[in-house]
């Protein structure tokens, strides 16, 4: 276990970077800090008199009947940009191959970078992970302080139980209330088909929603390449029962082909509904990983 996942050269090295995550940004973020600026959505600031141009129908019409005085209800804009993460903690984020970290760990560090940049910027982020169950880790804040308290829940996330993408992502959804940026991080691995089409249906709905969504596909390098020793290997299911004894040379080819069309449909249905899609191999060095979401 490392010993903080804040304390590490990665993180001085990424204060030269804005998070962007490239073009998905453009219409929410607005420049890092919350500007006060009066309108009629966000957050409710005081009422101020009714006048004759003004729309009717921001008036609060049980305050007139308490006071017999026309009054609307004025807004305050919130320029800071709100950040959720949500991070895949099931079984199979424990996958790993014999020179990289596991799937959750590397994870962990992206999710460091993330928010340590997020408060760096004065804007506000949270923390939740998911398998079978959606779990809030942090709620939604900017303090500074909160880095301390970050980084040892960090430490005590582990991998466990499956993952249920279709139950998840729909909770998510019922229980958001404005629109923000929604990061998820997971290996996007499964057995289902349907819960795959269920997961990407919803994924489609949050940003159709208004979501600016960046979605970081985490693989190890194995699972990519398919590069195991030409022996007979037992492999078991992290988050099944199933297992099966081959040797990985003779269907490497006809895995490797597989992998490579279900990535490009992920990509392209990212792609089609503006879902901003990255892929991690576990095995590239995470400064180089994450300055795929970051840039100048």
């Amino acid at each position: 276990m490392t010993n903080s996942y804040f304390d590490n050269a990665l993180l001085l090295k990424i204060g030269q970077y804005t998070l962007t995550a490239k073009t998905i940004m453009d219409n929410l973020f607005t420049g890092g800090h919350k500007s006060k600026l009066t309108g009629f959505n966000i957050e409710f600031a005081e009422y101020q008199q009714f006048n004759d141009y003004e729309d009717t129908k921001f008036i609060d019409w049980k305050l007139y009947a308490k006071t017999e005085k026309l009054f609307v209800k004025k807004y305050e804009e919130d320029n800071a940009l709100n950040i959720s993460i949500l991070l895949d903690s099931s079984n199979s984020m424990s996958f790993q191959s014999s020179y990289s970290l596991n799937k959750l760990e590397y994870s962990k560090f992206i999710c460091a970078c993330i928010i340590y940049k997020t408060i760096k910027q004065n804007d506000c982020f949270e923390l939740k992970t998911f398998n079978s169950e959606l779990q809030t880790i942090i709620n939604f804040t900017n303090n500074p302080i909160i880095l301390k308290q970050t980084d040892n829940e960090l430490k005590k996330i582990e991998a466990s139980s499956q993952t249920k993408y279709g139950k998840i992502f729909s909770e998510y959804m019922t229980n958001l209330k404005k629109r923000q940026m929604i990061i998820i991080i997971s290996d996007f691995l499964f057995d289902d088909d349907n819960e795959f089409e269920n997961a990407l249906k919803i994924i489609r709905q949050l940003s159709k929603n208004g979501n600016s969504i960046l979605f970081i596909h985490i693989l190890d390098d194995f699972e990519i390449n398919f590069d195991f020793p030409n022996t007979a290997i037992e492999f078991r299911g992290l988050e099944t029962n199933n297992k099966i004894t081959i040797i990985p040379e003779k269907i490497k080819n006809k895995y490797i082909s597989i992998m490579n069309e279900y990535l490009k449909m992920i990509y392209n249905e990212c792609s089609n509904s503006g879902i901003y899609y990255t892929l991690m191999n576990t095995n590239i060095p995470l400064e180089k990983n994450i300055q795929k979401i970051f840039k100048s």
